[in-house]
């Protein structure tokens, strides 16, 4: 489910209200790039960026490629970002 909401000095404030069923669980939130000042050390963000990678191309396929790019993975890439920034 998706559900509107704004970010207020540390707490996601909710358009509506919600009541969860439970008290502690993870999800995923999209926060728009130009809104990122930092995220935390390079570390993290190339070990972020290779998650987003593989979710999309898949961790075999980028093992089987030794992680070089090639035109399919920069095809589903673009078709990625398509679908993330233009909703096609």
């Amino acid at each position: 489910m998706q559900i509107e909401a704004i970010y207020h000095q540390g707490q996601l404030q909710f358009s509506i209200p919600v009541r969860f069923n439970h008290e502690h669980f993870g999800l995923t939130v999209d926060i728009p790039d130009q809104e990122i000042a930092s995220l935390g050390s390079d570390t993290t963000m190339q070990h972020t960026l290779h998650d987003v990678l593989d979710s999309i191309i898949g961790h075999e396929f980028r093992l089987a490629n030794q992680g070089k790019p090639s035109i399919n993975a920069k095809a589903l890439w673009h078709q990625h970002l398509e679908e993330k920034y233009l909703g096609r």
